[in-house]
């Protein structure tokens, strides 16, 4: 009896990730969210309430940079780009991407006190990365059920406090991103990795038919 023979799941090598990174950046700059993001100041809570459906619409892109499972995960991309800066001795790119990370890292944080029904009582108090994840594990990307008696039973006036804090807590994630695409872009270019999945060859925009805009933006 004939054996049938195992199909290779085909993969996606660093190249790939780059490419699919640069795409999904193109995806993430169209969004009418972005694009209208404009705090007037690094702290302060004076955000229009976006639009549900436009927020939601950013979601759904944001999450391929965030979710470690992706061939897009922030942290993997910043990784195949110090791989190419090292193959190709590239000091200075080596330095762009310790920068890159240490601005991220050193960004304005925030915190947020949730009181009780008495007005002194603080129920919970959170840093932006609590409340990120339970926006992002609890509401957009799963519906874990911690966040059920936080999230959706919060009073309105808290949970338009609690979104605004979780917008800011986007911002350094965006302009952590943006900066990744000017090395994408050039290491791609150079072609440091291989041809993968994609074998069209030619440079960036040989595959997809995108544009990296040059963005101009105070954030």
């Amino acid at each position: 009896m004939a054996t049938r023979r195992k199909r290779k799941t085909p993969s996606y090598n660093e190249s790939d990730k780059l490419l699919l990174f640069l795409y999904r950046m193109s995806e993430l700059e169209s969004r009418t969210y972005v694009k209208e993001l404009r705090p007037r100041q690094a702290d302060n809570l004076e955000f229009a309430n976006p639009n549900v459906e436009l927020f939601d619409a950013f979601m759904l892109t944001f999450r391929h940079f965030y979710a470690s499972n992706e061939p897009t995960f922030i942290d993997s991309v910043h990784a195949v780009l110090a791989r190419a800066a090292k193959e190709s001795s590239n000091n200075d790119m080596m330095n762009e991407l310790g920068g890159i990370r240490e601005a991220f890292d050193k960004s304005p944080r925030y915190r947020i006190d949730v009181y009780d029904k008495d007005p002194s009582v603080i129920h919970t108090r959170l840093t932006d990365d609590e409340l990120f994840d339970l926006y992002i594990n609890c509401l957009y990307f799963h519906t874990d059920v911690r966040g059920g008696g936080f999230l959706f039973q919060l009073p309105e006036a808290d949970r338009a406090r609690c979104h605004k804090v979780f917008q800011l807590s986007l911002v350094r994630y965006i302009k952590r991103l943006r900066a990744y695409v000017p090395p994408a872009a050039s290491t791609l270019n150079a072609g440091i990795f291989p041809l993968g999945y994609f074998k069209t060859g030619g440079g960036v925009k040989s595959t997809f038919q995108f544009v990296i805009p040059l963005v101009k933006s105070p954030l």
